[in-house]
């Protein structure tokens, strides 16, 4: 069956090698990205058909992610699945608009997005939204929740005085902050749909550990070439084939598979993951601030 996507994170790493496996299966890809070229140009003609670009979207610019979402709902009138894939690994601090880099691009730009799409997605008779985290979502436990927030002056006034917390920058752990967020905002979001008598299957997944897509871009030389070249040989990475296949599996096979929705999964099956983020009141703390922070009052409607 073929299945009409929203992907975005598609230009790049393993985004864009699961826009190729997704369009040679068979299924329709909507892509929002701010080039469509990365993506185009390496498909071949019969899965460039399959796509449909809307260039110029940028996911640190709120307004951006607006007008991208209008300009689809012009032309498309139903999603089976969302798929965020699109992540950053930010090497220092840094803001756009006053929000850190990693809250605004793997968190904030896409929950909007979702926002925005709503209304598409629930006219599928079987709606998905899956969300791309990582197994380093772990080391966000060790921060405090909300210390991207804490360090992102245009939302630190949303924190109370005790909370806003801003310790030193690492990279690791801020990117692993951020895609905790990311498992804890598909448990939050799965809560939200059941409670207000929405079919939507949600999941976070992660393809696994892989040293050499563009995550890195930003280290400096000896360390993309340490991730690019060294760590791949490492027994626990992967390839980037198989970390989309990881994702895609997720994307096209469930809820078949019977998994309860919320579920994060890890290597093809469903996973524990951290204590936080199993936690649901870290998941409705977080949530309710991100909807603070995006000026949102309503995701899904009322409950039943």
């Amino acid at each position: 069956m073929s299945l009409s996507i929203l992907l975005t994170g598609a230009t790049s790493g393993v985004g864009l090698q699961l826009a190729k496996q997704l369009t040679l299966a068979g299924h329709r890809l909507i892509a929002p990205c701010r080039s469509p070229k990365a993506l185009l140009g390496v498909l071949p003609p019969s899965s460039r058909v399959m796509v449909d670009s809307f260039e110029g979207c940028d996911l640190t610019n709120f307004d951006s992610v607006k007008a991208t979402a209008t300009a689809i709902r012009k032309k498309h009138t139903q999603v089976d699945v969302i798929c965020l894939m699109a992540g950053v690994l930010p090497q220092k601090l840094r803001h756009h608009a006053g929000i850190e880099e990693a809250l605004a691009v793997n968190h904030l730009g896409q929950m909007l997005l979702v926002h925005e799409l709503l209304p598409l997605l629930l006219a599928s008779p079987n709606p998905r939204l899956v969300i791309v985290a990582s197994g380093l979502h772990a080391k966000g436990d060790s921060l405090p929740l909300t210390a991207l927030f804490a360090h992102s002056p245009a939302l630190v006034g949303l924190l109370d005085p005790g909370t806003a917390v801003a310790p030193p920058f690492n990279a690791m752990q801020f990117y692993g902050l951020s895609k905790l967020y990311n498992v804890l905002t598909a448990r939050a979001i799965a809560s939200r749909a059941q409670q207000a008598g929405k079919t939507l299957w949600v999941a976070s997944v992660t393809p696994g550990f892989i040293p050499s897509t563009g995550l890195s871009r930003d280290a400096s030389w000896l360390g993309r070439l340490f991730m690019s070249y060294l760590m791949p040989w490492a027994p626990f990475c992967v390839t980037v084939e198989e970390g989309a296949r990881r994702v895609g599996h997720v994307v096209t096979s469930l809820p078949a598979l019977g998994s309860p929705s919320g579920t994060y999964w890890a290597q093809g099956v469903p996973a524990e993951g951290s204590a936080v983020s199993r936690d649901p009141l870290a998941a409705e703390k977080l949530f309710g601030l991100s909807m603070q922070a995006l000026g949102l009052t309503d995701f899904l409607g009322p409950p039943k």
